[in-house]
């Protein structure tokens, strides 16, 4: 088979996959311009294999930035879980979650998600319909631990995993 390649900045395919059946292309940086029918010519031995792949890019969690990322607290202070969609990318269904670590259970929920709260910590009424960030109002030592916020954009479940760090003073954020 005769394979050409030529690697832009922010699309490739490693043809090393392509003996296995992997013709994937991939993308860095994605936005809803590079959405649209990208088509997939491999020709060799005779052979000719021609397929098409429409790309639709979804909007997704604008911050935090990146999963796992580390929010830094103190006992007994406020602290604001981040949690912001898109702008103008309202998600529908948005869930908090306490995925693991401290004692303390999830300690809040989004009013879009329970018509009640009867906990300390809440999103602010005041936020845009794609900021879905939650608030502990007191943090507790048993709220240390593994947090994912998620929401459906588009028929997709997007999330995104935040881990809130405890200091038992004051906190000195990392740079």
């Amino acid at each position: 088979m005769r394979v050409t390649h030529t690697r832009h900045q922010r699309m490739w395919s490693p043809h090393t996959g392509f003996s296995t059946g992997d013709y994937s292309l991939y993308m860095t940086n994605v936005t809803e311009k590079d959405g649209g029918l990208y088509t997939c010519r491999a020709e060799g031995e005779g052979l000719l294999v021609h397929k098409r792949v429409t790309l639709r890019v979804i909007k997704g969690i604008v911050l935090p930035t990146r999963a796992h990322t580390r929010v830094y607290a103190a006992v007994g202070s406020a602290v604001t879980l981040p949690c912001v969609f898109s702008h103008g990318s309202t998600p529908s269904d948005p869930v908090w979650e306490k995925t693991s670590g401290g004692s303390n259970p999830l300690s809040f929920q989004l009013p879009s998600s329970s018509p009640s709260s009867s906990s300390s910590s809440s999103s602010s009424p005041s936020q845009s319909p794609w900021d879905v960030s939650a608030s502990i109002g007191v943090v507790a030592p048993g709220d240390q631990g593994t947090y994912r916020c998620s929401g459906m954009i588009e028929g997709c479940r997007l999330s995104r995993s935040l881990q809130l760090v405890l200091s038992h003073g004051e906190v000195t954020p990392k740079m």
